[in-house]
């Protein structure tokens, strides 16, 4: 199984709380996959100074219990839906994702603090080609530098563009 997916677009939506992933780019339980051509353009994020990490319930009696009061759900997640394991079919066999050509323009934030943004690559797996961020703002200010973004990547690896 192979799939092929390109011009994905979301523009002007207005995110006013998440408990995960604000901006989640992740392939789960697929073949190979090829994704080329996504825009996310004129996305209003709103954070919360308290968020509650989601928790999945295992049994009907389980109570959910908060254990992180410093938790804060991610802005951006480009990668597979484990994040360090290598992408895999529905067989459980390897597969290779391919994200290519992704844009984040005029993103804006709002909160107390910036939210971590992920971007993985995963050798002969994994790979990210072409993403740019163009106009990252948090809290009416420019992100300048992927450390003001709060990226976490393979910089070695994943082709990230910043632009000023």
């Amino acid at each position: 199984i192979t799939a092929h997916m390109k011009d994905i677009f979301f523009k002007d939506c207005y995110i006013i709380r998440t408990c995960h992933v604000a901006m989640d780019l992740q392939i789960y339980n697929s073949g190979t996959t090829y994704i080329k051509g996504v825009l996310c353009e004129n996305i209003h994020v709103e954070t919360d100074l308290h968020a509650d990490r989601p928790v999945y319930q295992k049994h009907d009696s389980q109570v959910y219990m908060n254990t992180d009061e410093n938790y804060m759900p991610e802005l951006i997640f480009i990668g597979n839906a484990y994040k360090f394991d290598k992408p895999k079919n529905k067989l459980g066999l390897p597969a290779d994702v391919h994200f290519e050509d992704v844009t984040f323009k005029n993103i804006f934030v709002y909160g107390n603090r910036m939210p971590q943004s992920i971007v993985k690559t995963i050798d002969g797996h994994l790979e990210v080609k072409n993403v740019l961020f163009d106009g990252i703002f948090f809290n009416g200010k420019k992100a300048e530098t992927f450390e003001e973004m709060n990226l976490d990547a393979d910089f070695d690896k994943a082709e990230l563009i910043l632009k000023q």
